[in-house]
């Protein structure tokens, strides 16, 4: 049940979203409806970070079990299914970041991004991608790699500005096969309304 007690047990969960909205977003939204969005995007940005970085550091890294999928009871919760059926923006998300074979950039480090290419599949493939600003609309790269067994692999390295704050897409094909990521640069004091609008982009509408 929600915590109605502000001095009971878990009585900071209530406060915990709305930190994690102003962090992401810099303040609240003025709506109830603005609001939701934002707490669904910092939700699937967090799930999305925490899968996507335990996977590019496979073999290091071996696996990573996240749990609360769906809701018992009417709630305001961090299950990615609702009561009711409904699927959260990060069950979609998590959904993307699970692909047996995905492209994932990992965090910025000097002023660099690494794209890694992460296999799960038992035999080596060759595979097709392009990436492309959704900010700006300039395609980045468009080129073709091994994607090794069992393995994640450094590809490439983009060069991004300090500070920036734009959305790239990668999107890739084999064997018959696409899938497609996207990455976020600069999450924190984000717009929201610039969010929503390249997500859009990237195929998620977020209502």
């Amino acid at each position: 049940m929600m915590e109605d007690d502000k001095h009971g047990a878990y009585s900071y969960r209530i406060k915990l979203m709305s930190d994690q909205v102003k962090t992401l977003f810099g303040s609240e939204p003025d709506t109830l409806e603005d609001f939701s969005v934002a707490s669904q995007i910092s939700q699937a940005e967090a799930k999305k970070y925490f899968i996507e970085r335990f996977r590019v550091t496979k073999w290091r890294r071996t696996g990573i079990i996240w749990w609360n999928l769906i809701d018992g009871w009417p709630q305001i919760s961090d299950a990615v299914v609702d009561y009711y059926g409904d699927k959260k923006l990060a069950y979609y998300y998590i959904k993307r970041s699970q692909q047996p074979l995905c492209f994932i950039f990992d965090e910025p480090s000097d002023g660099r991004l690494p794209l890694h290419v992460v296999s799960d599949l038992q035999h080596d493939v060759i595979v097709s991608y392009r990436v492309t600003n959704i900010t700006t609309g300039k395609l980045l790269m468009e080129s073709s790699c091994m994607a090794k067994a069992n393995a994640s692999v450094n590809i490439w390295n983009m060069d991004i500005a300090p500070d920036e704050q734009n959305m790239y897409l990668i999107e890739w094909k084999y064997d018959g096969v696409e899938g497609e990521n996207h990455f976020m640069t600069g999450l924190r004091n984000i717009s929201l309304e610039q969010y929503r609008r390249d997500a859009a982009k990237c195929g998620f509408e977020i209502h």
